[in-house]
């Protein structure tokens, strides 16, 4: 008992409740099955009586926690229960209780001392007519064992409810309507309003009328009110206005049957609009017949969801067929005929089940081709999952006259996904929201129109770094070709792109695992591409877009080392390099304004068809200079800009390297008109020579060259003092270069560049 206390002080009720179904037991000996609960208005368990009406009493505290358990002895003359717990006036009520008589004459029922009659009676259960006159209160009996009342009070109220009228009848969300009847009770919150499967806020009640505010998820059809007493559901519609219209632009409202008979669908004011509802089932293909028209320009009709979800529109012939998307929701549906802001007119409306099939369009399934007559839509229907990236390809389109097709697809819920407008073949490239019946809705705004479309998956591959090139293929019309890879933030990968054997110039792109585009290209040739470090952890994306064509790539991803990184020092020992697949080489050095260097790269070895590309950069990384060689040779680097820190890069082209790299100031010397001869001696790949003379305008002057030792020709140029050429000529062994009489006096340079690689000795004398 003392355990007892502690959890009854505690107000743990479910112990205490689970030790008195076992006392319940224990005192009767009743199976678990024949115990019967009864609860008050809160929901709290009250009373557990066996078959005889033996058991225990719950008591509460003013907070609700349980206090006390009671036994019940089923001998006694106790009401335990009243079913159902409210009722009006001539409506049935159960009484459960215990020493009833079972002769129903001898028990005297009052409901707050107005009698009531007794339909039957047994020693435990009393069927009970409502009085009238009762009000709410308590429930007694009377009979030779003496008086008992239950414990809970009975709600008595005036009626069923009833709904008479609904005004407006029409309305947006958050609109006022009232609800017109009888039977409504108090508090306002026991009435209960829908409108459809959406429960409003009712503002206030009287037993005459109920008014509320139209809730935002609100669908047109009939209004529910329930009470304690009962639900009514209401004869007339209420009518949501769709998103996009307001309650004073529809002039007339009311609800069509599915293959029932037709309607006259008025507009008699401009800028009105008619709005019509119809019940409609998933799956359900429905088309609209107009007859008996007498709009001048074409109205719209537009359809929408119970939710008021856009679902389509289109044009409206005075006497035509418009086909709706199939459906795909059991609800009501809202139309709107919609005429030109200045029209006025009417049209016979019929809303039947599509005697035409609805076409299928699979996913990667065969294409579809559609014929469409003028003012007539085609309608395409596909399933599709979440998440599912796809292609849809339209061609062999045909018009006439000339038109625009517009290709509309709708996700399930038949909101508008995608609007494509093309004047002839294309393709698009769509991620599926939902999973779910899509709808391809082809039509030629003013011509008919013939299409052949087809729907592909996208075809995934997931490349590895320095794995062999894997050949990504794609065999249908507007398929797409998605490749992955996981990567690492601070990671340096390159992508290669080879042999693209597609019939246009797909286009391609990378995005980072966040969404965010690395590049974008067109790959109608081989190449490749040095990714920026990766940024961040993830799975990298990309898409390879043939643009209606089909065909393959292979494509390769590598890691590329970190750079081979040195110095080299002008006029100093060459630097040997050695470089790894796809790594690419930094020599740094220090020049000077006005330096004029020339750069030698010798003992190459690569793979064959290969190249290497060189470039100089400033300390800014500016570019200065660049260009692809293919094996030993030598470069006259651009003059030097300004004393800074200078960046010569080597990059390979996939391929591994060695080299030698040389970097040599010019040789400098001067020649004398009728001096002797003066060597041009090189010993450094890529060193050149300047020499200068002094010259007088008018003078006529040659320069003889003798004894070369280079095994290819030297390239001869004489400057003016302005940098501009005078002459020039190629150098094999001996020979005269005669100048031009000279035009001006000054300082004139003859520039001694030795072909490719080569070193040697060539004499030269001014004459």
């Amino acid at each position: 008992m003392a355990l007892l206390k502690s959890v009854i002080k505690d107000g743990k009720f479910f112990a205490l409740f689970f030790w008195g179904v076992a006392f319940l037991s224990f005192l009767n000996g009743a199976r678990a099955e024949t115990i019967r609960y009864v609860y008050d208005r809160s929901g709290r368990i009250t009373q557990s009586l066996d078959m005889h009406n033996s058991g225990a009493e719950y008591v509460y505290d003013a907070v609700g926690n349980l206090v006390a358990i009671k036994k019940i002895n089923g001998q006694n003359l106790a009401i335990s229960d009243v079913s159902p717990k409210n009722g009006y006036p001539g409506s049935d009520v159960n009484i459960y209780g215990s020493g009833f008589d079972t002769v129903p004459t001898k028990n005297k029922i009052l409901f707050n001392s107005v009698e009531a009659k007794v339909l039957s009676s047994t020693k435990n259960l009393l069927k009970v007519s409502v009085p009238q006159g009762a009000v709410s209160g308590k429930v007694a009996i009377e009979n030779s064992k003496g008086m008992a009342s239950w414990s809970g009070e009975f709600m008595v109220y005036e009626s069923l409810p009833r709904i008479t009228e609904i005004i407006p009848a029409i309305g947006g969300p958050s609109s006022h309507v009232s609800i017109v009847g009888s039977g409504f009770v108090l508090p306002k919150i026991d009435n209960v309003v829908k409108f459809g499967m959406v429960q409003s806020v009712v503002d206030s009640a009287t037993p005459q009328k109920i008014e509320v505010a139209v809730p935002l998820a609100a669908t047109s059809g009939k209004i529910l009110v329930t009470t304690p007493v009962g639900s009514v559901l209401s004869e007339a519609d209420f009518f949501v206005v769709p998103q996009g219209f307001r309650s004073e632009e529809i002039g007339s409202a009311q609800r069509i049957l599915v293959d029932g008979q037709s309607i006259n669908v008025k507009i008699s004011k401009p800028k009105n609009n008619a709005l019509f509802i119809f019940e409609g089932k998933k799956g359900q293909g429905l088309s609209l017949i107009a007859r008996n028209g007498t709009f001048k320009e074409q109205p719209y009709i537009i359809a929408f969801r119970a939710n008021g979800v856009y679902l389509f529109s289109e044009k409206l012939n005075n006497n035509g067929t418009v086909d709706i998307p199939i459906l795909s929701s059991t609800e009501v549906h809202s139309l709107i005929v919609s005429a030109a802001a200045s029209e006025v007119g009417s049209v016979d409306m019929e809303l039947v089940t599509s005697s035409h099939p609805r076409n299928v369009i699979e996913i990667d399934g065969s294409a579809v081709s559609v014929n469409e007559n003028t003012g007539q839509s085609a309608l395409l229907n596909f399933l599709g999952k979440a998440g599912q990236k796809i292609g849809l390809a339209y061609f062999n389109v045909k018009t006439n006259p000339d038109c625009m097709v517009n290709y509309e697809i709708y996700k399930p819920d038949r909101s508008l996904l995608k609007v494509i407008r093309n004047w002839g073949d294309g393709e698009e490239n769509l991620e599926l929201p939902t999973s779910g019946g899509y709808i391809v809705a082809v039509k030629c705004d003013g011509g008919s129109f013939a299409s052949t479309l087809q729907i592909s998956n996208d075809v995934n591959y997931e490349l590895i770094q320095d794995n062999p090139p894997k050949r990504l293929e794609a065999n249908r019309v507007g398929q797409n070709i998605r490749f992955s890879f996981i990567g690492v933030q601070g990671q340096r990968l390159g992508l290669r792109y080879e042999g693209p054997r597609f019939r246009s110039f797909p286009e391609i792109s990378l995005y980072s695992p966040s969404g965010n585009e690395i590049f974008q290209t067109s790959g109608s040739r081989d190449f490749s591409i040095d990714l920026p470090k990766l940024s961040e952890d993830g799975v990298y994306n990309g898409l390879i877009d043939p643009i209606l064509g089909t065909g393959y790539v292979d494509v390769q991803l590598y890691n590329i080392p970190e750079d081979y990184i040195d110095s080299i020092n002008i006029d100093g020992p060459s630097i040997d390099i050695k470089l790894k697949l796809y790594q690419a080489g930094e020599l740094k050095f220090r020049g000077k304004a006005g330096q004029k260097l020339g750069l030698g790269y010798s003992e190459v070895t690569m793979g064959s068809s290969n190249s290497i590309y060189f470039e100089l950069k400033n300390s800014k990384g500016e570019h200065l200079f660049g260009g692809a060689r293919f094996g030993d040779g030598s470069d006259d680097l651009p003059v030097l800009p300004a004393d800074d820190d200078y960046v010569l890069l080597i990059k390979p082209a996939s391929t591994t390297a060695t080299m030698k790299i040389t970097l040599s100031t010019d040789i400098a010397n001067t020649l004398i008109t009728g001096g002797g001869v003066v060597n041009f001696v090189s010993s450094r790949v890529g060193q050149n020579g300047q020499f200068s003379f002094v010259g007088t305008a008018g003078q006529k002057a040659s320069l003889q060259f003798s004894d070369s030792t280079f095994t290819l020709p030297v390239r001869v140029t004489v400057y003016q003092p302005d940098g501009t050429s005078v002459a020039s000529t190629s150098v094999a062994n001996n020979g005269t270069l005669s100048l031009p009489s000279l035009p001006v006096s000054g300082s004139y340079t003859v520039f001694i560049n030795p072909s490719a690689a080569t070193t040697g000795q060539l004499g030269i004398q001014l004459k």
